[in-house]
């Protein structure tokens, strides 16, 4: 839901809840006041029947609708104003044929030498009219205010929300191996001011950031591939000597694999650290079962030497829409991974369509669980030299591309499943 309609929502409840609260109030005031009318109405008429029977004029020439006139033969205790008493009472409508609600009066006047009580009614709106007029009332309104306020709400925001939309245009074309900082305009509104202002500072340090660790990253590999070349390539010459014993000889392999061991780390933790920063961002449409028949052709020796029977099952002109480079690294790190993880005169299925890649091949299960299988520096113990790289690398590439990498071993076979969709 758009922040602009969660607030008018908001606002709209709001006033919805006011409204029921208001309506209540309302009815206890229009309630009163009616009484409180109806009251002084009464009151003025107890006075006016009183100032015409005082001319001498009998209580047969009075209208006797809603009004009852009794002689004491007492002296009362209370006379006047003083002996006013007010309820309410039910009294037969004269034209309705019905009761009807009423206010009634009583009280006791002396008129000329009798005292007279006066008995008066009048009809009062009755509760459920009044709340039936105040809900009507008040529905109606609350109904034109909502449609006014998310009307207005959204002609206002437009504009307010203006330099805010922009920045987040902006946020999402930003790309930080382009290694420019933001700009954003000013806006009249402080608070977006202060919104742009932390944006630019905190782009302005990640391309700082990034640019440093590149340079970085990138220096070390170099100078430390360097010197290991080196080493490697002297300690090559070494092996080819003919004057070493069983022992130098031996020493001088160890150290060998353990430069290579290091060579390679070196790579592909920079290949992970250059696919982690999008630097393989070249996409092409690429014929992905063309790549994957290739580097089938370059494993056939690999595949031969340990004796394993191999089911291809490719699907012609599968294409992909990704960088040529990635999806290289993607096949021969499953293909070794599959080389690697069989057994000497195992099998091995390779099953490709438009949707997904399916690589299965025979072998022990996992001394570790599934879970860690992506994960870096995870490897089983059976994978003897490897780094516990590759799937790792497998699983970056993945991610960056919208991939999906499955695993699962059953009845002595380890299952890859790659899904394109």
């Amino acid at each position: 839901m758009r922040l602009l309609l969660r607030t008018s929502f908001y606002y709209v409840l709001i006033t919805f809840v006011v409204f029921s609260l208001g309506s209540i109030i309302l009815y206890n005031i229009f309630l009163n006041e009616i009484q409180y009318e109806t009251d002084l109405y009464l009151v003025e008429r107890f006075h006016s029947i009183i100032n015409t029977l005082g001319s001498n004029n009998t209580p047969n020439t009075l209208d006797q609708y809603k009004l009852q006139i009794d002689t004491l033969d007492y002296v009362p205790e209370k006379v006047g104003q003083e002996s006013f008493v007010f309820n309410d009472t039910i009294v037969m409508h004269q034209y309705l044929r019905r009761m009807e609600n009423n206010r009634k009066m009583t009280g006791i006047q002396k008129v000329n030498e009798s005292y007279l009580r006066l008995t008066l009614f009048d009809v009062i709106v009755e509760s459920d009219d009044i709340m039936d007029g105040v809900f009507n009332a008040l529905w109606r309104l609350f109904l034109f205010l909502g449609i006014v306020m998310v009307i207005t709400s959204f002609l206002i925001s437009r504009n307010i929300f203006k330099p805010f939309n922009k920045t987040l245009q902006q946020l999402k074309q930003f790309n930080i191996k382009e290694l420019r900082p933001i700009k954003l305009e000013r806006s009249h509104t402080h608070e977006f001011n202060l919104m742009n202002q932390f944006i630019e500072q905190m782009t302005e340090k990640v391309n700082r950031d990034y640019r440093n660790l590149k340079e970085f990253s990138e220096n070390a590999s170099h100078e430390i591939q360097t010197p290991l070349t080196i080493a490697k390539g002297k300690l090559e010459l070494l092996l080819q000597s003919n004057d070493l014993d069983e022992k130098k000889m031996s020493m001088i392999e160890s150290a060998y694999k353990s430069i290579d061991h290091i060579s390679k780390l070196g790579s592909s933790l920079t290949l992970i650290s250059k696919i982690e920063n999008l630097e393989f961002s070249d996409l092409k449409q690429i014929v992905f079962s063309d790549l994957l028949k290739k580097a089938l052709v370059d494993f056939e020796e690999l595949y031969q030497m340990k004796q394993i029977k191999a089911e291809i099952n490719i699907m012609d002109d599968v294409k992909l829409q990704n960088n040529p480079d990635l999806l290289k690294i993607l096949i021969n790190n499953l293909l070794t991974n599959a080389l690697r993880h069989n057994q000497e005169g195992g099998r091995l299925k390779i099953e490709l369509d438009p949707s997904q890649l399916k690589i299965a091949n025979t072998g022990k299960p996992l001394q570790i669980s599934p879970e860690q299988l992506f994960e870096r520096f995870k490897k089983d113990k059976q994978s003897g030299g490897s780094l516990g790289l590759g799937l790792a690398i497998v699983k970056k590439i993945c991610d960056i591309s919208g991939y999906t990498i499955q695993y699962s071993y059953n009845e002595g076979w380890h299952r890859i499943l790659v899904d394109f969709s």
